[in-house]
C-alpha cells in the first residue's frame, strides 16, 4: 500500500499505459482525506481525485508536521465564503491540502495530471517534493 501526501491542488490519477479513455471517473473517491483506490480499475479510465480533503487553513505544512490536520474542505472548490472547522474563509489566504491515496499492492506506475493554476504550490509524494510551483507576484 502506498501512502501519498499531497498539498494544494491535484486533479486525476491516470495509468501510464495509454488505453484510449473516453471519459474521467468523476465519482468522489475521496472522504475524510483517504482517496481509497485499492478496488478501482485505474487502466480503464482517469480518476478525479475530487471529495472532501484534510485541509487546514492558515498554514503551510510538510509531510512531517500534518498529522495533526483534522478538519475537511470539498475539493476542488474556491474557498469564498466557505465554512471549515467553524471558520469562514474569504478569497484571500492559504492553506495545506492532504490527501492519502491508497493503491492496489503491485501497482505499476501512475501519472498525475495537474491543471494550470495561478497560485503557489508545493507538491509532495511519499514525502519527497515532486512538484512546485511560484505565483508570477512571488518570483521577484
Amino acid at each position: 500500500m502506498f501512502k501519498y501526501f499531497i498539498p494544494f491542488i491535484l486533479i486525476a490519477l491516470s495509468g501510464l499505459n495509454c488505453k484510449k479513455r473516453s471519459t474521467i471517473d468523476h465519482t468522489g473517491v475521496v472522504k475524510n482525506g483517504i482517496a481509497d483506490l485499492r478496488n478501482k480499475d485505474l487502466q480503464e479510465k482517469p480518476i478525479a481525485l475530487n471529495g472532501e480533503w484534510a485541509f487546514a487553513w492558515k498554514q503551510l505544512l510538510t509531510p512531517a508536521d500534518s498529522n495533526n490536520i483534522n478538519s475537511y474542505a470539498k475539493f476542488p472548490a474556491l474557498w469564498n465564503d466557505k465554512t471549515v472547522a467553524g471558520q469562514r474563509l474569504n478569497s484571500t489566504g492559504y492553506g495545506t491540502y492532504q490527501l492519502m491515496v491508497l493503491l492496489p499492492k503491485g501497482q505499476p506506475p501512475l501519472a498525475l495530471r495537474i491543471p494550470d493554476f495561478y497560485t503557489s504550490s508545493r507538491l509532495y509524494v511519499n514525502g519527497n517534493v515532486f512538484a512546485k510551483r511560484l505565483a508570477r507576484n512571488l518570483q521577484k
